[in-house]
Formats: C-alpha cells, structure tokens, sequence
C-alpha cells in the first residue's frame, strides 16, 4: 500500500495521461495501403471480413466480403474524413453498370454509396466515435457475389489507398481505453518493480522514459498505440504476477541452491527472470 501512495508513482501516472490528452490535440492523418499484410502502411488489423490481398506492390487491392468493417484506433472524440479507392464491384464485372455500398457509421446512421463503372476515389465524412475506444469503426455492407469458378465471397474490391484524416472541433480527449490503459500499465510495472526490491528513485527512473515515449508514439502511429492499450493492461498485470512470484520463490531456490545474493544484485537478477 505504501508503494500505492507514494508521489512518484503519482508523477509517472500523471506525466503519461497529461502528455496522451495534449498529443491528441496534434492532427491524425493516417495512410493504409490495402492489400499490404506486413510491414509499415499495412492493412492489418485494420480491415475485418475481407478476402486474401491480390496484385503487387502499388497495385495490390482486397476484396470486402458482403459485411466487412474498418476500424481505426487514436481518434478519441474527433471526427474524420475517410476516403478509399473502390477498383471493382460486382456490377462493373457482370454488366459494366453502377453499383452500391452501404456504410454503417459510428452513430448509428447509413451512407449508401452510389459506385461507378469505372474505378473511382470516395470520401466520407465520419462522425467522432461513440465507443470508449474512440475507435473509428465503419460497416460496409454490399450485395454478395461469386465469380464464375470463384468460390469466394465477394462485395467490393478496394484499392490501396485508404487514408483517415481527424477533423478537429474544439478540445479532444484520447479514446478512454488508450487514456486509461497505458498509464494503469505503468503502474502495474512500477508495483512490480517496487516487489523487486528497486527503490522509488530507481523505480522512478526506469520508467520516466516510458512514461515519456509512450504518448510520443501517438504522433508516429496513433492507431497501432490504441489497438496496443488492451495488450499493455495485460502485459502489467503479467509482469506484477511474475514479480511477485519470482520474489517469493528466489529466496528459496537460492537457499535450495547453498547460494545467495546482495539485495542490489537480486533485485536485477529478478527483473531478468521477470
């Protein structure tokens, strides 16, 4: 309890909330290059219930099966601008005619859109997100297709830009789960420090930097930050197990062993373990 109320705990929870509310202010504009499964730009996890990517390089697209999402982490309470490049769709193959594409909003309203013969660039304005996420997340909806000899089920086939630009209205708060979740990660870690043996100031001084770089990444991929919040909760909690565990049993295996070890060596020895 005392490692609970001690103020440095209090600073590297704090320095790490304030600095994820005032890097949220900067404006997010974020490229997916659909058809990319790997590396930097690529589409997952952001595209759910599409098919396997197809071309190359620059012109690598995917297909929407009939009910397919894009979810977008980082935006907090703002509004975007999505626009999508839409290559083909189901009555461009079997007529050369029109066809359509319903979006399902965050606030529960519906966009058809009417899609061209020909390939075409589409821009949607999108609602500031209801979830406690703030995650951007649109339906896609379409008519489901095959293509003779194609087993597969189709919608729509999207080309590979796919960008999301925030629209700033006033002050905006991260989404909830990045604002809560990384900082409560740190202070999992600093309990488990604590249990280590490290003192405040070292405690302290191992985790400032994080404390610090952990919302600079909100500047360099916002949306990978958010989709990460849920994994750093159960990263903290499973170093403060581990920590725990590994103090309770050292002692042990060290006397098992005929050996032991000063609290200053112990305590990196722990965090290795850990």
């Amino acid at each position: 309890l005392a490692a609970l109320r001690d103020w440095r705990l209090a600073l590297l929870v704090g320095v790490c909330a304030l600095l994820l509310v005032l890097l949220n202010q900067a404006p997010l504009s974020y490229g997916i290059k659909v058809g990319k499964d790997r590396g930097p730009g690529s589409d997952l996890p952001f595209l759910a219930n599409f098919n396997d990517p197809e071309g190359d390089g620059d012109a690598s697209f995917r297909w929407s099966r009939g009910a397919a999402e894009i979810t977008v982490p980082g935006l907090g309470g703002r509004g975007a601008l999505l626009s999508f490049d839409v290559i083909s769709h189901q009555g461009q193959q079997q007529g050369g005619g029109t066809g359509a594409l319903d979006l399902a909003l965050p606030d529960g309203a519906s966009v058809q859109l009417a899609l061209r013969p020909e390939p075409a660039h589409y821009y949607v304005y999108v609602p500031p997100p209801r979830a406690l996420d703030g995650a951007l997340r649109v339906g896609l909806h379409s008519t489901p297709w095959q293509q003779p000899g194609d087993r597969r089920e189709l919608g729509v086939a999207f080309g590979q830009a796919l960008r999301v630009d925030s629209v700033r209205d006033g002050f905006a708060l991260p989404g909830a789960m990045t604002l809560l979740a990384w900082p409560l990660a740190l202070a999992l870690v600093w309990l488990a420090l604590r249990i280590m043996g490290f003192t405040p100031r070292l405690a302290l001084a191992l985790l400032l930097p994080l404390a610090i770089t952990i919302p600079l990444l909100q500047l360099l991929d916002a949306p990978r930050l958010g989709f990460g919040a849920p994994w750093a909760l159960q990263a903290g909690a499973l170093a403060l197990l581990c920590a725990a565990l590994s103090a309770w049993l050292a002692p042990h295996i060290l006397r098992w062993l005929g050996s032991s070890a000063p609290p200053h060596i112990l305590r990196w020895l722990l965090l290795l373990v850990t």
